[in-house]
């Protein structure tokens, strides 16, 4: 790991919880401002990963720190992502079955791999042959790509 990665770690400026109290405070002001525009419900529903309230300060914190802790920068950058998520119903996207066009165009995409349907989650799956994406893999299964 490099010096500066090491220094961002121990300023806590990767890490996924507040550093200190401050931190949380500008957290939770940033939280009251994004209310003024979107419910908390769906910054959690949209945002947060892995989904939840749970990790909604981890999200705040990573809108904040990509925007040097600037409340109005990363205000924005949240309005835009929601917008983004709306307009493409990015939330909504693996709920749809997929149109064949893009099954194909997929499966013709891919070496020796092709879409084979959707797991338990509705989930598009794509299968791959072993040693097709990479050519040093795939001499060692005698198939040269």
């Amino acid at each position: 790991m490099s010096k500066k990665a090491l220094q961002n770690v121990e300023q806590a400026s990767v890490s996924t919880v507040a550093k200190d109290e401050e931190e949380k405070k500008l957290a939770a002001d940033f939280l009251k401002e994004i209310e003024k525009y979107h419910k908390k419900e769906s910054i959690v529903n949209s945002l947060t990963i892995p989904r939840g309230e749970k990790y909604l300060e981890s999200t705040l914190l990573r809108f904040l720190r990509a925007r040097n802790n600037k409340i109005p920068k990363a205000l924005k950058m949240v309005n835009e992502a929601m917008a983004f998520r709306k307009k493409h119903d990015v939330d909504n996207i693996l709920k749809k079955p997929m149109p064949k066009a893009a099954i194909d165009h997929l499966n013709r995409s891919f070496y020796h791999g092709y879409l084979s349907g959707y797991d338990s989650f509705g989930r598009p799956v794509l299968g791959l042959r072993g040693g097709a994406c990479s050519p040093h893999l795939a001499k060692m299964w005698n198939e040269i790509p």
